[in-house]
């Protein structure tokens, strides 16, 4: 099956969402054949590979990492041994010849369908003394052993007359290849989604494929056939890997993608009485023939829990619903069940449940890491829809489970639904029976994090606004609610500084809850290269900037609140790791190379020398940091009271760290605001305590200035930002030259 190369996301180039995409996307446009993309597996930042075909006819691969871009053939993946050979006509025709006991007069080979390093279909024209005849081989990277007894022990099973499967011609296990026989007929998936179609028809056909699948079930699996990747472990495996392009393409489903995973994991299927499983089985697997259904790709057959085919077939209509935006469709997934046991198949429901929970997020989560942009704003349905089928799934068993993660569809933005799910929450923090009433966006950070912002009422008080961070990582947010107690213990209310108050944590969601913090950003961060698709994010506090002398004001309250946390003895559980920050430096240097080859020398340098000095350099690892401050992190309000926020790096570590950050940030700014800022701030802490104070606010100078260079290039470098980059790396190497 092929397909085109997709369109970026309104409103942004292919650069924006992912450089790697960027390098391949003009090669495939300009080599590719329209419509002859075969596989795309995009993993942000990492790699992006797509097979295509070239208007040669010719099927290659073009893969691109951060450190280059390679470019190889179908013929030479080291996987398909075969495929050389099956692709020349000259060398496949008196294989062919051998297998028919006829001449072939005539080959065309075709390939239809390439997985790179798993598998191809080649799809053979052959001419012969009485006619034509179409041949179908395929080409499987762990040989083809096991692919010929599974379709062998299908053809031994019959539905009415004819065979379940394509007939087999033979094998070729010197090319790892299966060659069966074509079928004629159309998709079943097709006509199942043709609207135009009598309804009576369509649920007739859904009936059959039931019965179909039946049939398949009561197939005798070969003793001791393989089970590898058909099992809960492999399958809940495959759809964690998702997650990083899902991260990246859109966090807010990411997160309820997450959701879903979690209360996949949380109960687990019964896997009893086993049945000899197709693997993927789904409507567009079945070609129907005049009175025959077909099922074709048994690459995943063997013993399996009879609910996995169930639920595969069931999500795939499900899909075909929401992808065709049909809100009223005949049920035809209950006409599937219906068929199936009228045939004599036997599911546990609670089993099919599981596993069309667990497929409907697979699509979910294969849209965006094959770049199926068109249909990325259809994901949040595919994934509301899982978590429907697993809340009926665990009403329907609610007497079992810990419940711990009992929710519907799990939107953070829905007031609704997080209402219930932080009910404790807002309760701990001191606003009774609060109701969320209104939710917004505020940031999004592919891969971490969501921050959405709260309206809350009912309460004790007037209506309150609190912000929810929703990490990818649960744990990050039981260390980020940690850090909010322990900076809010130091809060010195004549100081006119401080942090926001904590309100609790949901480990299982993930989630830390605090006070909003009312007013701006002291200076905001010059804007960067956008990272990810463009979204439509609620305003937020970046709106407007505080006069000069609020920024003088709010700069000295930060100064002397930093100075009173550097000097207190609260202690954070995490500790900073010098050798480790270092090592970090390296891996920096690499990813400022691989965006621009100009910069890799200097950039090496640079974490080279923070590597050796980090070695002599005197440890202080007794005071409270936060790690991650500037001054876009420091919010004033208009009486000039000041509010840090984003404690989620805090730690025991050196307090030359945060000065060194502080400032460095700051003069990236380049603004008067920020100048004026710096002053204040400076004056009001006074001076880094601690031995060699200077050499130690030199290192943090350097690595902060590298880290910045990394983040500055992390989408794109277009000829200023790489000037200034360069700028950057040779002023972060004066600040440690001895």
């Amino acid at each position: 099956m092929t397909t085109t190369w997709p369109t970026a996301p309104s409103g942004c180039l292919w650069t924006d969402v992912d450089r790697l995409v960027g390098l391949v996307q003009p090669l495939v446009e300009t080599e590719g054949r329209p419509g002859g993309v075969h596989q795309i597996r995009w993993e942000p930042e990492l790699t992006t590979r797509v097979a295509f075909e070239a208007g040669n006819g010719e099927v290659r691969v073009c893969e691109a990492t951060p450190t280059g871009v390679s470019r190889t053939s179908l013929s030479e993946d080291p996987s398909l041994c075969g495929a050389a050979a099956v692709l020349d006509p000259v060398q496949v025709r008196p294989r062919l010849e051998h297998l028919l006991r006829r001449p072939v007069r005539s080959c065309t080979t075709t390939p239809v369908s390439y997985r790179p390093g798993s598998s191809c279909v080649v799809r053979c024209d052959v001419g012969m003394p009485t006619g034509r005849r179409i041949l179908f081989v395929k080409l499987l990277a762990g040989g083809c052993d096991d692919y010929a007894v599974n379709l062998r022990a299908l053809s031994s099973r019959r539905s009415g007359t004819a065979a379940l499967v394509p007939a087999l011609v033979g094998c070729w296990p010197d090319l790892g290849a299966v060659v069966t026989a074509g079928v004629r007929g159309a998709s079943a998936s097709r006509l199942l989604s043709d609207v135009s179609s009598p309804v009576r028809g369509r649920l007739r056909l859904a009936a059959r494929l039931g019965h179909l699948l039946a049939d398949v079930h009561r197939a005798v699996p070969v003793p001791g056939a393989p089970v590898q990747g058909r099992g809960v472990v492999d399958a809940l495996d495959e759809l964690t890997a998702y997650l990083p392009a899902a991260w990246h393409a859109d966090p807010p489903t990411a997160l309820s993608l997450g959701w879903a995973l979690d209360r996949l994991r949380d109960r687990l299927p019964v896997q009893d009485a086993l049945v000899f499983g197709h693997g993927s089985f789904r409507a567009g697997q079945v070609v129907v023939g005049d009175e025959r259904l077909t099922v074709l790709d048994l690459d995943g057959a063997g013993p399996a829990d009879p609910g996995r085919d169930l639920g595969n077939a069931m999500a795939y209509l499900e899909w075909e619903r929401l992808r065709a935006g049909t809100t009223r469709a005949p049920d035809l997934g209950g006409a599937l069940l219906q068929g199936y046991a009228d045939a004599g198949g036997r599911a546990d429901p609670d089993s099919v449940g599981w596993w069309q929970a667990l497929a409907l997020l697979k699509i979910a989560g294969r849209r965006y890491r094959s770049l199926d942009t068109a249909h990325w704003e259809a994901v949040p349905s595919l994934v509301a829809t899982a978590s429907e089928v697993l809340e009926r799934r665990r009403r329907r068993t609610r007497g079992s489970g810990n419940g711990r993660l009992a929710r519907w569809s799990p939107e953070l933005t829905d007031p609704r639904a997080m209402t219930a799910l932080l009910k404790e929450q807002l309760r701990a923090g001191g606003l009774g029976k609060g109701r969320i009433v209104s939710a917004e966006t505020l940031r999004l950070s592919p891969g971490r994090r969501v921050v959405v912002r709260y309206r809350v009422t009912g309460g004790s008080e007037r209506p309150v606004e609190v912000i929810a961070k929703a990490y990818a990582e649960p744990v990050r947010a039981v260390v980020a609610h940690e850090n909010l107690v322990l900076f809010d213990r130091v809060r010195e209310p004549a100081l006119q500084c401080g942090t926001q108050t904590p309100i609790g944590v949901s480990p299982p969601l993930g989630i830390v809850l605090c006070r909003s913090a009312p007013g701006h950003p002291v200076v905001p961060l010059p804007a960067g290269p956008r990272r990810g698709p463009p979204r439509t994010l609620a305003p937020s506090q970046d709106g407007e900037s505080p006069s000069s002398a609020d920024v003088v004001i709010a700069a000295g309250h930060l100064g002397r609140w930093l100075r009173t946390v550097h000097t207190t003895g609260s202690g954070a559980g995490r500790r900073l790791d010098l050798g480790h920050e270092a090592d970090n430096c390296a891996v920096w240097a690499e990813r400022v190379g691989s965006a621009d080859a100009t910069l890799l020398a200097p950039a090496r340098e640079l974490a080279a020398l923070l590597q050796a000095r980090a070695t002599t350099l005197p440890v202080v690892l007794d005071a409270l940091i936060h790690k991650d401050l500037h001054l876009a992190h420091v919010i004033v309000d208009e009486g000039g009271a000041a509010t840090v926020i984003d404690l989620d790096e805090a730690r025991m570590g050196d307090p030359a760290f945060d000065v060194a950050h502080l400032c460095t940030y700051a003069e990236e700014t380049g603004s008067a605001p920020a100048e004026l800022a710096l002053r204040a701030f400076l004056d009001a802490y006074g001076q880094v305590g601690g031995p060699d104070p200077e050499r130690r606010l030199a290192f943090f100078r350097a690595y902060a200035l590298l880290k910045f260079t990394r983040q500055a290039l992390a989408a794109q470098a277009g000829d200023e930002v790489v000037r200034a980059s360069r700028r950057r790396l040779a002023e972060g190497v004066a600040w440690l030259r001895e």
